[in-house]
């Protein structure tokens, strides 16, 4: 595995960096391959300058398919933490969800699990699947995802108390100390 580092134009880069943009295009005259890490960092072609602003990502597919010959595209996963704006779409999602409790059941004959809730006494499907895992983890989803993001938040608090602790604590412990809060600041970031 090789980490590449590439200029992105801005409108691009943020793309990426909320989380929107999920692939890469470029000219394969470095060899990519999956597993490869890509710092993205943000360049102004205009004025000719890095803004500073980067991020780190990892190759998770490659294909030259209907490409212009000598480019790639390249399927990209955004490392680190989970964005505020990726958790709040996440939530919107699970908020648009059809309410009620999910259950699985089977009509009499069907080969399926039918995942459905009840609504005046009366079974409305959600959705038909074949196998019983899939079943079994699309019943669970709804409280399993509340469960994360409750978590995650939960987490997000438990490290800005840390950043938060009184100095006077801070100092008898510092290097413990400076250890966790650049940690902590990785996971925020």
């Amino acid at each position: 595995m090789k980490t590449h580092e590439l200029k992105t134009e801005p409108q691009y880069f943020q793309a990426v960096l909320d989380g929107r943009k999920r692939f890469e295009i470029r000219k394969n005259d470095r060899g990519f391959e999956e597993g490869d890490k890509l710092l993205l960092k943000e360049y102004d072609a205009d004025g000719h300058f890095f803004t500073g602003r980067r991020v780190e990502v990892t190759v998770t597919y490659i294909t030259d398919y209907e490409q212009q010959p000598g480019y790639v595209a390249l399927s990209i996963r955004k490392n680190g933490a989970t964005t505020d704006t990726e958790l709040r779409d996440i939530e919107e999602r699970l908020n648009d969800i059809t309410e009620g409790e999910w259950t699985r059941y089977h009509d009499e004959g069907a080969p399926m699990n039918i995942l459905g809730v009840l609504e005046d006494g009366q079974a409305k499907s959600i959705g038909e699947f074949y196998s019983d895992e899939d079943a079994r983890f699309a019943e669970h989803a709804p409280n399993d995802i509340r469960r994360l993001l409750d978590e995650v938040e939960r987490l997000r608090n438990a490290l800005q108390d840390i950043i938060n602790t009184p100095s006077d604590w801070k100092d008898s412990y510092s290097q413990a100390y400076s250890a966790c809060i650049r940690k902590a600041l990785e996971a925020l970031k």
